[in-house]
């Protein structure tokens, strides 16, 4: 008796089964499952259009169908999403929600969206300018700071930023303009020179930087105006990391004086500091990222 071969048995078998699930009756999508708001994953597939699912995969949702985008910023609360489009003719800011019935909301041309920590507010830069919207996408107020880098702090209502003053010699560590804009009032304040990245610290009341005069660690707090200098130690925010704990109260860096292998955990209220030696770092990095310490 001639034996069948492997390979058409293979395929009859999934023939017959893919036959079968065709008969299934189709779910109604009034009695599909929910998205579960605690367990939810936003990304991007092949076309570059939006999805949202369970972290299982199940209950896939595509939000976007005319392709093209290329970022996704959630709320704290995970009921809200940014994310940058197509935008006549141009890159612009949407926000949409798991809840379908939000639908997707055009905001600005612009790009960098970030929520504040409390999700009430969406900040976007738009050519320099800082824009703020709330998380139904009415539009609050705006700021012309050319701004290039943009960051809330902890009590909702501020935002940092800092725009490049000059960088004769096409660096990647220009001069730096910091500065404050409060998407309540309105108002914007310059605070010093500096390079690199800034951070948040305290309660969201001191705004952390790099000199870009004496290459010291300063504070800067938004409720007095006085700025404070916490170390010497030569950090370098525009190779490694500088950013603060959960808490607000310890500030993360490399110190390159010592060569850039050495963490340094510093307290911005007591000024103290925890020193881990020797970090293994060597080609092909020259810094330990972020990720490292989030």
């Amino acid at each position: 008796m001639p034996r069948k071969h492997p390979r058409m048995t293979r395929v009859t078998i999934l023939s017959l089964i893919l036959m079968a699930l065709t008969l299934l009756p189709a779910v109604p999508a009034a009695l599909a499952a929910p998205l579960q708001p605690s367990s939810l994953v936003a990304y991007l597939d092949r076309g570059n259009n939006l999805w949202v699912s369970q972290d299982t995969g199940q209950n896939a949702r595509q939000i976007t169908t005319t392709g093209g985008f290329d970022a996704i910023s959630w709320s704290a609360d995970g009921t809200r999403i940014a994310t940058v489009g197509p935008y006549n003719g141009a890159a612009g800011v949407y926000i949409t929600s798991p809840d379908a019935s939000f639908g997707l909301r055009a905001l600005s041309t612009g790009d960098d969206p970030i929520w504040s920590p409390d999700s009430t507010k969406v900040a976007l830069i738009d050519n320099g300018t800082i824009k703020v919207y709330d998380r139904e996408g009415t539009f609050i107020r705006s700021a012309s700071t050319d701004a290039g880098e943009i960051s809330w702090s902890g009590n909702d209502h501020q935002l940092g930023y800092t725009q490049v003053v000059s960088d004769p010699y096409g660096t990647t560590c220009p001069v730096q303009q910091l500065g404050t804009f409060d998407a309540n009032s309105g108002q914007t304040k310059q605070v010093s020179q500096t390079i690199g990245k800034f951070a948040w610290g305290g309660d969201g009341h001191l705004l952390l930087f790099v000199s870009a005069t004496d290459g010291t660690i300063k504070s800067y707090d938004t409720n007095t105006g006085a700025t404070r200098q916490l170390s010497t130690r030569e950090a370098n925010p525009c190779a490694g990391p500088f950013l603060t704990t959960v808490d607000g109260n310890d500030l993360l860096f490399l110190d390159y004086g010592s060569g850039g292998h050495t963490l340094v955990e510093l307290d911005v209220n007591t000024d103290k500091e925890k020193v881990f030696s020797n970090i293994p770092i060597g080609y092909p990095a020259s810094a330990l990222p972020d990720s490292y310490f989030t």
